[in-house]
């Protein structure tokens, strides 16, 4: 909760990593460990909102979502960002060291017989923050179908992540709203 507060006040989307690293260090996790048990979470978020997205933009069609109107290239350019971490990860876990234990943690997350389990506690805890919001639309009177503030935050965390806006701050809420 602290590392989710301090990353959402701190307008940095890595400054609740920070946290986590550091809390978990308190804990005697090892820095390779914990940083690699969050990068997992965020691919798995990654993995949940982009499902939620595309199985949106197939239930009401491609042009209704809105989706046709975001310019491509902050996805192109996140993708190929992405890639190109991932590439320097694998080479640096090459050589030994802090980046093969964080690789072999993230293997660890991403692996066959974890990979249910991990991708349910991420479905879980989205359907949870959805259900929050669904709830405080109903208390305003709105009657809705729930899969829509589902769908809000899904695209949210998606084009803030990729607005280049520190944290997807005003991005992600002005997508919630719309």
């Amino acid at each position: 909760l602290i590392s989710y507060i301090l990353n959402y006040a701190s307008m940095i989307q890595g400054a609740g990593v920070g946290a986590k690293v550091g809390l978990l260090k308190g804990e005697k996790v090892a820095v390779a460990r914990s940083l690699a048990g969050s990068g997992a979470e965020a691919i798995f978020d990654l993995l949940f909102t982009v499902l939620v997205t595309v199985i949106f933009a197939f239930y009401v069609g491609f042009a209704k979502s809105g989706l046709g109107e975001i310019h491509p290239w902050p996805f192109v350019l996140g993708a190929a960002l992405g890639l190109g971490i991932l590439a320097a990860i694998i080479f640096l876990g090459g050589r030994g060291g802090f980046w093969a234990r964080f690789l072999d943690g993230l293997k660890e997350s991403m692996a066959a017989r974890n990979f249910l389990q991990n991708f349910s506690y991420t479905s879980a805890i989205w359907l949870c923050n959805a259900a929050g919001f669904y709830f405080v639309l109903r208390a305003t009177g709105e009657n809705l179908n729930f899969l829509v503030p589902l769908v809000a935050q899904a695209v949210g965390f998606v084009v803030g992540l990729v607005s280049l806006v520190p944290g997807g701050i005003g991005v992600r809420d002005f997508i919630w709203a719309y």
